[in-house]
């Protein structure tokens, strides 16, 4: 993430918990109390930011804020899918050949397992989109 992406991304954060503060109010006060110039100064300053903004760069960022690290977690279940469908030709080539230890057909079942709860996982993920 270069430098330029990374600041756009801490103003966005910033922009969204000024935003989550003002409408909350302060957990202590009955009343809302009115803000201080340099709070209005440093929204205005938010506001004009994201008005410079590319739109596309800042729809992407408000999604990532939105569901973070969605890339990695898909890469992650993609990954062990593959690794688990690997483990099962395996044990399934073992099982094929006459092997049957103890510990194959457990093993076996694991890598099912494995993958049944990464697809699983990976359409709950999609669903949320």
């Amino acid at each position: 993430m270069d430098v330029t992406l990374f600041a756009q991304h801490v103003t966005l954060h910033a922009d969204r918990s000024i935003k989550s503060k003002d409408a909350m109010g302060s957990p202590n006060s009955k009343s809302k109390k009115p803000r201080s110039q340099s709070q209005d100064s440093s929204r205005r300053s938010l506001q004009n930011r994201r008005a410079n903004m590319d739109p596309e760069l800042y729809a992407r960022l408000q999604s990532e804020a939105k569901a973070p690290y969605r890339g990695l977690r898909r890469f992650i279940y993609v990954a062990f899918t593959a690794s688990g469908v690997i483990g099962g030709v395996v044990f399934l080539a073992q099982i094929a050949s006459g092997d049957m230890g103890t510990t194959t057909l457990s093993n076996f079942a694991i890598q099912l397992g494995v993958i049944g709860l990464m697809v699983f996982l990976l359409r709950i993920d999609r669903a949320k989109d």
